[in-house]
C-alpha cells in the first residue's frame, strides 16, 4: 500500500473521529438543556441544580486559592513537636527548629551504661531549613484536590541534624574504648529455689569513626530523645547457655542434699533455701564457672544458728607498763567461738563433694585469746616521751614527730619517716619556695601568682588555707620542679608533689618547722611574716586547743586525714610537733598535745 493511500485513510479516520466527538458534545448540551428546562419547571430539581452548581463553584474557587497559596506558609492542620503550627511561615518554623536543638537529645550504649546528652554537646545543630522544607512541602497534585488546604494534615516529628566533624570527633574521643561492649557470658543463677541459666549476650567492637557515622546518619526526634543504633563488629560470648547445662544439673543435685550441723545436742538442718544462699560461682570470663562456697554467708548462717550456744566472750588481760616496759600482767579467761575456717572446709567437702548421701557435721569451736588492755604510765623523761609516742600508733592510725628546740632537746617519733597524705600542711613548703625565690631576686611580694600579689597569696594560703595560690604556684613551677627543689636542695626526702596527692612525712614537717623557727629556711622579715600568719590561722581545734603555750601552726584536712604541724612556745620551753592522723578527731590531737606537754614539762 502506497504512502499516499495511507495518508488518505488517516485523514478519513480523523474526520470520522471529529464527527463522533461533535455528535457527543451536541448530545451532552441537549441533555443539559433538557435538565435545566426540567429544573426550571420543577422547583425540587431546581434546588438540586443550584446546590450542585454552587458546590462546583466552591471546588473551583478552593483549587484556585490552593494553587495560589504561598509556598512559605503552612496549611491549617500542621503540628510540630506536639504543638499546633497552623499557618506559620518559614521563618517561624526555622526558628522553632533551631531553638529545639538543646532539647533534641541522642542516646547510645557504652560500657558504662546508657549515655544521653543534647546534640549540641556533640557539635550538632538541627537543620532548620530541612525541617521547613519538609513541613512546607505542598505538592501541586494535592493543590488540585478541592479543600485540601483545610483537611491536609502535616506532622513534623523528625529532623536531620548537622554535626561539626571536628567537634563530634573530639567528643567521641572522650568515650574511647568504652564504645566497645564486651560480650556477656551465660551464667547460672538460683532464683526462688530454682536453677536458671541466663543466656549469653553478644558484644560489639566499635571504632570511633563508626560511632560518628551512626550519629551523623540518624534521623532525630525534634525536642526529644533518640536512640542511636551502633552496630560494629559482633563479639561472641566465651561461655554459652548450652555449655552450662551440665553445671545446672549438678547444682540441682546439690540443692537436694540433706546436711545437718550438730553441737552439744543442738541440731540444725541446712535446707534447700539456705544451700542456695551458700553457693556462689567463680567466673574467669573464659571457662565454665566453678561452684564455690560463700564464706561470708556461711559465717552469717553459723552465727545465727549456733552463736548463742557456742560463743563465750574472752576476758581481758591487763598489761601494766611503765615507759614501754611491762611491769605486771593480769591474765584474763579465754573465750570460745565458732571455727569458721575449719567449718568452711568441712561444709565445702560435704556440700560440693561427689557423694550424694545425707550427712551430719559436728560443729567445730575454737578458743579465743583474752583481749589485751594496756595500763601505761610514763616518766618525765626522753624514754617516757618515746614510750608514749609509740603507744599512740599501737591502736590508732597516727604518725607523729615531736622535738624540743630548747631545754633538754628531747625528741621522739613514731612512723615519722612514712610518706603520707599531707593535706594542706604542704602549704608550708609552698610558702618557703616563694620566699626563697624572693630572696634570690626571682620574685617580689608585689608580683602576681594566679592573678593575686604574692604577699596576699601567701596570707590567704596560710591563714584561711585557700587553695588557689598553692595550686597556681604548682602550675607555674611544676610539681616535678618543686619536688626536686625540696628533695635535692633542702633535704626533704619523703615529700613529693607528684601524683594525685602531695605526700610528706612528720619528720619532714618537723624539719621545715625547725628551719622556719631558727631562720635557716625562711629568713629575716619573711620569717616573722610567716610566723605571724601561722599564729593567725583560723583552724585552731588541734594542737592550739591542747597546748598551754603560744602556737604557730598549719593544719590540713582531706578525706579522713586530720594533720597539724606546729611551733609551740611553752612557758617552760619551745618544741616543734607534727602529726598526721586518719580516722581521728581534732579533740584527739588536742589530747595528745596535752599529754606530750605533761611528759616534757609537767615534772
Amino acid at each position: 500500500m502506497s504512502t499516499q493511500r495511507l495518508v488518505s485513510i488517516g485523514k478519513e479516520k480523523s474526520r470520522e473521529l471529529r464527527r463522533c466527538l461533535t455528535l457527543r458534545l451536541k448530545i451532552i448540551r441537549l441533555r443539559v438543556r433538557r435538565f435545566c428546562k426540567r429544573c426550571h419547571q420543577d422547583s425540587s430539581l431546581r434546588w438540586v441544580f443550584y446546590g450542585c452548581a454552587s458546590f462546583c463553584v466552591l471546588c473551583l474557587l478552593s483549587v484556585v486559592v490552593q494553587l495560589g497559596f504561598p509556598g512559605d506558609r503552612l496549611t491549617s492542620r500542621a503540628h510540630m513537636m506536639g504543638r499546633s503550627v497552623s499557618w506559620w511561615t518559614r521563618t517561624d518554623i526555622e526558628k522553632l527548629a533551631k531553638d529545639s536543638t538543646p532539647q533534641t537529645q541522642l542516646q547510645f550504649v557504652t560500657r558504662n551504661g546508657k549515655q544521653a546528652a543534647s546534640v549540641d554537646n556533640f557539635g550538632g545543630t538541627v537543620c532548620s531549613h530541612c525541617v521547613a522544607d519538609k513541613a512546607l512541602d505542598y505538592p501541586w497534585w494535592q493543590r488540585l484536590i478541592p479543600f485540601s488546604l483545610w483537611w491536609r494534615s502535616v506532622e513534623v516529628k523528625n529532623a536531620e541534624v548537622k554535626f561539626d566533624e571536628s567537634a563530634l570527633e573530639a567528643k567521641m574521643a572522650e568515650y574511647g574504648d568504652t564504645l566497645t561492649l564486651p560480650p556477656e557470658n551465660a551464667r547460672v543463677e538460683i532464683q526462688n529455689g530454682k536453677v536458671v541459666v541466663m543466656a549469653e549476650k553478644s558484644g560489639r567492637e566499635l571504632q570511633s569513626a563508626e560511632a560518628r557515622q551512626a550519629i551523623a546518619s540518624t534521623q532525630y526526634s525534634l525536642g526529644d530523645k533518640t536512640e542511636v543504633q551502633m552496630k560494629g563488629k559482633c563479639l561472641s560470648a566465651k561461655v554459652t547457655e548450652k555449655q552450662l547445662q551440665e553445671l545446672r544439673s549438678r547444682v540441682e543435685k546439690i540443692l537436694q542434699r540433706n546436711i545437718t550441723l550438730e553441737f552439744e545436742g543442738k541440731a540444725v538442718k541446712i535446707d534447700k533455701s539456705t544451700i542456695a544462699k551458700l553457693l556462689s560461682f567463680i567466673e574467669d570470663g573464659h571457662n565454665v564457672p566453678k561452684i564455690a562456697l560463700n564464706q561470708a554467708k556461711l559465717t552469717e548462717f553459723l552465727e545465727q544458728s549456733f552463736g548463742k550456744v557456742v560463743n563465750k566472750p574472752a576476758g581481758k588481760t591487763v598489761i601494766h607498763m611503765h615507759d614501754g616496759t611491762e611491769t605486771k600482767r593480769e591474765n584474763g579467761a579465754p573465750g570460745r567461738g565458732i571455727d569458721v575456717a575449719q567449718m568452711t572446709t568441712k561444709v565445702q567437702e560435704v556440700l560440693l563433694g561427689t557423694e550424694e548421701k545425707d550427712s551430719k557435721i559436728a560443729l567445730l569451736a575454737k578458743q579465743l585469746p583474752p583481749q589485751p588492755v594496756y595500763k601505761e604510765t610514763f616518766s618525765h623523761s626522753a624514754l617516757g616521751l618515746q614510750a608514749y609516742v609509740n603507744s599512740l600508733a599501737r591502736d590508732h592510725d597516727i604518725r607523729l614527730t615531736v622535738s624540743q628546740v630548747s631545754g633538754e632537746n628531747w625528741s621522739a617519733q613514731v612512723r615519722g619517716g612514712e610518706p603520707s597524705v599531707s593535706a594542706s600542711t604542704y602549704k608550708l613548703y609552698i610558702a618557703m619556695v616563694l620566699m626563697d625565690k624572693i630572696d634570690n631576686n626571682q620574685l617580689t611580694m608585689n608580683d602576681k601568682i594566679g592573678g593575686v600579689p604574692v604577699q596576699e597569696c601567701i596570707t590567704r594560703m596560710i591563714v584561711n588555707s585557700d587553695n588557689a595560690c598553692p595550686e597556681a604556684t604548682i602550675a607555674q613551677y611544676t610539681a616535678s620542679g618543686i619536688t626536686e627543689y625540696l628533695r635535692e636542695g633542702k633535704g626533704f626526702k619523703e615529700t613529693s608533689f607528684r601524683g594525685s596527692y602531695v605526700m610528706t612525712s612528720t619528720n619532714d614537717l618537723a624539719n621545715i618547722l625547725k628551719g622556719i623557727d631558727d631562720g635557716t629556711l625562711v629568713r629575716g622579715g619573711h620569717r616573722d611574716f610567716l610566723l605571724g600568719l601561722m599564729q593567725r590561722q583560723v583552724y585552731r581545734q588541734g594542737i592550739p586547743a591542747g597546748s598551754s603555750g603560744t602556737v604557730q601552726d598549719k593544719v590540713g584536712f582531706l578525706e579522713g586525714y586530720l594533720n597539724d604541724a606546729a611551733i609551740v612556745t611553752h612557758p617552760k620551753g619551745k618544741y616543734v610537733m607534727s602529726i598526721i592522723t586518719k580516722g581521728q578527731s581534732w579533740g584527739k590531737i588536742a589530747e595528745i598535745t596535752r599529754k606530750l606537754e605533761d611528759i616534757m614539762y609537767g615534772g
